[in-house]
C-alpha cells in the first residue's frame, strides 16, 4: 500500500512540474505578444517627441545644410520637430559614436557620409563602433557627384590628354585634395590605379580650388557645386564627370566612361541611419516620410542646380549601395596602403 501511495505521489509531482512548465511557456508567450503589440503601438504613434538628427560635422558644412533642409521637411510631414545637432570631431567619429550608443527607439538618427559609412573603417586602425553592426539603414538621401577639373588655361582638353601627359613624364603632374583620406583624395587615387599613372598628391585644409584656378595645381577632383561657379567665372574647366551618365547641369561634359574608364562612379553621398535594433516599423515610417518629402520636384530641381542629386531610397537600396562602396574603397585603400592616424 505504501508503494502505491509513493507511486501516486511521484505522479502528482510530475503533473506539478508539467503544470509549472506550461505556465512558464504561457507567460513567455504573453510577454512576447505584449512586447510586439507595444512595439507596434509605439510605431503607430511615432514620433511622439522631438527626433535628434546628428550631423557629425560642424555647422555650415554641406551635410549640415542638407540635413537641416531635410529635418524641416520631415517636421512638417510627421508633425514633430526633427532637430539637427552638430557633434563634430575625429573625422566624424565622435558624433557617429554618440548615435551608436543611443537607444534604438527612432529618436536619434545619424546623417552619415561616404567617409563615415564606407571609408573610415579602412583608414583607421581602430574606430569606436562597428559601422556594419551598430547601425541600421533608413535611406540614401543624396549624392554629390565629383568632376575632374583643371585650370582654364590648361593644355589638357580631355582626361586622355591628362593621362597621356602623366604617362609620358611620371610624377611631373600634381593634384590637390581637401585632405588625406577624403573622397576627393580617393577619387584621384582611383584614377591613378585605373589609368596606371603616377602623380603627386598635395593635401589642403582649405583653398584647393583657389590654387587650381591660379594654376598651381594640374588637376583636382571636386564636387560639382563648388566647381561650376569657377567655370562660370572662366577660371577652371571640367574634363569629365564621375557619374554613369552625363549630369543635367553639365550636358556638354563627358563621363569617364566616354573617356575610356568604365565603372568610374565617384560621388560624395549621405545616408540616414538609425542605431541597430530600432523597431522595423519605425524604420518603415521614416523611410516612407523621407521618400515622400524627397519626391518634391521643386526641391529636387533646386538641388540639381547645385550639383546635388536627391535620392530618397529605402533601407535595402542603402544597404546594397554601402556594401558596394565599402568594397570599392576598401580595395583601393588597402592596395595603396593609405592609413591615417587618429
Amino acid at each position: 500500500m505504501n508503494r502505491l501511495r509513493g507511486t501516486n505521489i511521484g505522479g502528482d509531482n510530475m503533473k506539478s512540474r508539467m503544470h509549472r512548465i506550461a505556465t512558464l511557456i504561457s507567460s513567455a508567450l504573453v510577454v512576447s505578444v505584449s512586447f510586439c503589440a507595444s512595439a507596434s503601438s509605439s510605431a503607430d504613434h511615432y514620433p511622439e517627441r522631438p527626433v535628434r538628427m546628428i550631423v557629425p560635422f560642424g555647422p555650415g558644412s554641406t551635410p549640415d545644410v542638407l540635413t537641416r533642409d531635410l529635418a524641416g521637411r520631415l517636421s512638417k510631414e510627421l508633425g514633430q520637430n526633427f532637430v539637427v545637432e552638430n557633434i563634430s570631431g575625429a573625422s566624424g567619429m565622435v558624433g557617429t559614436q554618440a548615435v551608436a550608443r543611443s537607444r534604438p527607439d527612432g529618436y536619434t538618427l545619424l546623417s552619415g557620409t561616404v567617409g563615415i559609412l564606407s571609408v573610415n573603417q579602412f583608414l583607421y586602425d581602430k574606430i569606436p563602433y562597428d559601422i556594419e553592426e551598430d547601425f541600421t539603414s533608413v535611406s540614401l538621401f543624396t549624392t554629390n557627384p565629383n568632376v575632374l577639373a583643371v585650370p582654364a588655361d590648361s593644355p589638357f582638353s580631355s582626361v586622355q590628354d591628362l593621362v597621356g601627359a602623366a604617362k609620358a613624364a611620371p610624377d611631373s603632374l600634381n593634384y590637390g585634395s581637401s585632405g588625406n583620406g577624403t573622397s576627393l583624395h580617393l577619387a584621384a587615387e582611383l584614377l591613378k590605379d585605373a589609368a596606371g599613372i603616377s602623380v603627386a598628391h598635395i593635401p589642403y585644409t582649405k583653398g584647393v580650388m583657389q590654387d587650381l584656378a591660379a594654376g598651381r595645381l594640374d588637376f583636382v577632383f571636386y564636387h560639382i557645386s563648388g566647381t561650376v561657379p569657377l567655370v562660370d567665372a572662366g577660371k577652371v574647366k571640367i574634363l569629365a564627370v564621375a557619374t554613369p551618365e552625363r549630369f543635367p547641369l553639365l550636358p556638354d561634359v563627358p563621363t569617364f566612361k566616354e573617356e575610356g574608364f568604365d565603372n568610374f562612379d565617384v560621388s560624395g553621398w549621405m545616408g540616414i541611419m538609425a542605431p541597430a535594433g530600432t523597431p522595423p516599423e519605425i524604420i518603415v515610417k521614416l523611410e516612407k516620410a523621407i521618400g515622400k518629402v524627397t519626391s518634391d520636384p521643386q526641391w529636387r530641381e533646386s538641388l540639381t542646380r547645385q550639383g546635388i542629386v536627391v535620392v530618397g531610397s529605402g533601407p535595402q537600396q542603402l544597404d546594397e549601395f554601402t556594401k558596394a562602396e565599402r568594397a570599392k574603397w576598401g580595395r583601393l585603400i588597402q592596395s595603396n596602403r593609405i592609413r591615417l592616424e587618429q
